[in-house]
């Protein structure tokens, strides 16, 4: 399901050699559960998080995939949402 992407930590079930590949993983989840531990001191720590999960989605994903392709125009949102 769509509105599921990258909200869970990728498993070896899904992709068995991603964290041979993603030496730090990372999901919405994640980032939820350090907010909600206060893990982040700044907002440079959650913003690299958040670019984290793009990063790792089109390392691990090729070009024409809509994981990529999903990650590439996220990543372009969340780009402009956080520079206003």
């Amino acid at each position: 399901d769509k509105k599921d992407l990258f909200h869970y930590p990728v498993t070896a079930e899904v992709a068995p050699d991603y964290n041979d590949i993603i030496k730090t993983p990372m999901s919405f989840f994640d980032i939820r559960e350090r907010l909600s531990a206060h893990k982040y001191i700044s907002l440079d720590q959650f913003e690299g998080d958040i670019k984290l999960i793009w990063k790792n989605s089109m390392t691990y994903n090729k070009p024409d995939t809509m994981y990529f392709k999903i990650a590439q125009k996220l990543e372009k949102l969340a780009k402009e949402l956080m520079e206003q």
